[in-house]
């Protein structure tokens, strides 16, 4: 068995990506792709075996194309953290994690930020206290996103979000 890796996604990894999340809206992973080759964000997947195993984005700076939220989040930010349901608990996600964590540091950001759900994803919550993130908002809220993706589909959705941050060395 191979070791497992970290690195850019790429179009040869658009049926991996599809059959890990986001089936049936294969622009989202080709708009990342493609947002990828600017230096405003970088998409990650974690391989093994050539599987993807999950992926992410680490968002610098937001691409222009995106919509603004009301307030915009801090950045640099990480976005979308997954991990296939079957290789959960093996320490992938705190291996993206710490890879983003390292990226952000050597382009010289002082902290990193993310947003998460702590109602429907209490174990996310957990795991990023655990490596270090703390909240930076009193409470969550609900937060509404919505985007139209290269193909012209509309993606929205509601949840509730809270904002976290950690000093990077």
């Amino acid at each position: 068995m191979d070791p497992i890796t970290i690195r850019d996604a790429t179009l040869a990894d658009l049926d991996g990506l599809l059959a890990a999340r986001y089936a049936d809206s294969p622009a989202i992973h080709r708009d990342r792709i493609a947002d990828a080759i600017s230096d405003s964000l970088q998409y990650l997947v974690i391989t093994q075996d050539g599987e993807i195993l999950g992926f992410g984005l680490l968002v610098h700076t937001r691409p222009p194309h995106w919509p603004v939220e009301n307030p915009e989040p801090p950045y640099p930010q990480m976005i979308d953290l997954f991990v296939t349901p079957s290789r959960r608990s093996e320490g992938l996600g705190t291996m993206m994690i710490r890879h983003m964590e390292r990226l952000a540091s050597a382009a010289g950001y002082a902290r990193l930020c993310l947003a998460v759900d702590p109602i429907d994803n209490p174990d996310a919550q957990r795991l990023y206290a655990r490596l270090g993130y703390v909240p930076i908002e009193p409470e969550p809220h609900r937060s509404t996103w919505r985007f139209v993706d290269s193909e012209g589909h509309t993606h929205q959705g509601s949840e509730w979000s809270l904002a976290m941050a950690k000093a990077l060395a």
